[in-house]
């Protein structure tokens, strides 16, 4: 199964109307027919979000987009005598990105109308190029060639998938497609992620101390240090108290306003590990406060949420005027 590549056909012009081809890398599109979207999608409902089963010699293959640490990779799969595979047909085990996942599911389908092989072959620049036409606008000024074209049009229901910019989530894609008759276990790189890092640290009361204290210091290599322990901490038992120290960093500093300069391998994995659990970390405290409810509701964290939701309020209303705050009870109470 494989996506196809297709780039846009329009009839327009100042002096007169023409066939114009966007075809370049900011047009170009990938293609996929519902048929074939439904398999793709019966592969997706496969994907394990628990533990895989794995004994001495199973075949590990990961997405190379995934965010997991290759070091600390290599390391799991030497201590667990694991094998790393790069064939998806000799693994036993392979990891999906997440986000991969939540992109297909995001995509709504849509009607497509193809150019015919005559008009494909008489109007395209360039021999491979797939021909769709953009039906998607004011129709009244078309002349009768445009109308004989699109007459023959074939109408087909699938799904788009933008190519500019999108190099690594396409990959992924593509890597998704290449699975479509494998019989190993599929499992998201995050579970995996977990595993890797059970033995990792437990943030204790002075750890996260410790911890925070380095998040939030004006000294870069303190802040480093910081980084780099609280990417070694075990995600499952703390992703709490991991959520509640990249927020207060947030918050308190600008140092993860942008994170294309923090190099650290283990950091960006842990980032990643984040957002597929939806924890709105880097937002403000009504987002963040109400992701973390929405995700730790009846767990022991749930009250610990919500004194922190009820302090960032009082907080807030420290900080309005006193006209405000009257209006304010106006509204509630009147």
């Amino acid at each position: 199964m494989k996506s196809t590549r297709v780039f846009q056909v329009a009839r327009n012009g100042w002096g007169g109307l023409k066939w114009n081809v966007y075809a370049s890398e900011w047009n170009a599109k990938s293609f996929v027919e519902i048929s074939e979207w439904n398999k793709l999608l019966t592969l997706v409902n496969k994907v394990q979000d628990k533990k895989p089963t794995m004994s001495k010699g199973t075949n590990i293959l990961i997405d190379k987009n995934s965010e997991i640490p290759r070091p600390k990779l290599k390391e799991f799969i030497a201590d667990n005598g694991l094998k790393k595979c790069t064939l998806a047909s000799k693994a036993n085990v392979i990891a999906i990105k997440r986000d991969t996942i939540n992109f297909i599911k995001s995509l709504e389908c849509v009607s497509v109308s193809f150019l015919s092989d005559s008009d494909n072959k008489n109007i395209q620049t360039h021999p491979s190029q797939v021909l769709y036409l953009d039906v998607n606008r004011d129709e009244s000024n078309m002349d009768q060639e445009y109308f004989d074209v699109k007459n023959r049009c074939e109408t087909k229901q699938g799904y788009f998938l933008n190519n500019y910019r999108n190099k690594k989530q396409n990959e992924s894609f593509e890597f998704l497609l290449s699975l479509m008759n494998t019989k190993a276990t599929l499992v998201y790189d995050d579970v995996l992620m977990n595993e890797i890092n059970s033995d990792g640290l437990d943030l204790d009361d002075d750890i996260f101390e410790t911890v925070e204290s380095m998040l939030l210091s004006k000294d870069t290599d303190t802040f480093n240090l910081g980084i780099e322990m609280l990417s070694n901490v075990n995600l499952q038992n703390n992703l709490f108290k991991i959520s509640i120290l990249m927020n207060s960093c947030f918050t308190n500093t600008s140092r993860l306003n942008a994170l294309s300069y923090i190099k650290n391998n283990n950091f960006k994995a842990l980032v990643a590990y984040l957002d597929s659990n939806k924890i709105r970390w880097n937002t403000r405290w009504e987002v963040y406060g109400m992701s973390m409810l929405k995700k730790f509701k009846d767990t022991p964290y749930e009250r610990n949420i919500t004194d922190y939701i009820v302090k960032q309020m009082n907080n807030h209303f420290k900080n309005v005027n006193r006209d405000d705050i009257n209006e304010l009870v106006n509204v509630v109470f009147k």
